[in-house]
């Protein structure tokens, strides 16, 4: 009997293990915006660019989407939010030349394709700001996976086939870190 009950007492410390590096949808959804909204704001982000992100949802993100609604937000948040003066650098953009110049083009794709490395920058730097521990980080990456799978299912129904893939799932997904 007490071999069981050790036995047991194992199995529910493996358990209970697990379930505390489990990633709520809740909490990848705020990852991804506040990872977003940060780097927007550290970067300079001039908001003249960042505004077609915000405003045409169809061009962007695809509906519904796990990934996508929190991307979308945070550019919005952004756009609209006025000037702060401890951030001075808003407005100076701050991005990599390939970002910068992609936000910049005419080609909608190539738009995409720089939102694609904008959300992995700054998800990247998010996963360097929160020094997760390993397990925890393994853990959110397996989430923002998990929410680019139920993205991609909802794929059929958004604008952006001919992109062959969702910028922000890509990008939260794909992310180094």
């Amino acid at each position: 009997m007490r071999k069981v009950a050790i036995v047991l007492g194992v199995m529910m410390a493996v358990g209970t293990a697990q379930d505390e590096e489990r990633v709520t949808e809740t909490e990848r959804s705020r990852f991804v915006f506040f990872a977003v909204l940060e780097g927007l704001w550290e970067d300079g982000a001039d908001p003249a660019l960042v505004r077609p992100i915000a405003e045409d949802t169809d061009g962007y993100f695809v509906p519904k989407c796990p990934i996508c609604l929190p991307v979308q937000h945070a550019a919005s948040v952004y756009v609209t939010s006025g000037d702060v003066p401890a951030f001075s650098a808003r407005g100076k953009s701050g991005w990599p030349a390939e970002i910068a110049d992609g936000m910049k083009g005419r080609d909608l794709n190539g738009r995409r394709a720089a939102l694609e490395r904008m959300v992995a920058r700054y998800v990247d730097r998010r996963f360097d700001r929160l020094r997760f521990a390993d397990a925890r980080r393994d853990a959110m990456k397996e989430s923002l996976r998990l929410g680019m799978k139920q993205g991609m299912r909802l794929f059929g129904e958004s604008p952006l086939g001919e992109y062959k893939k969702c910028p922000s799932c890509a990008g939260a997904a794909e992310a180094k870190k």
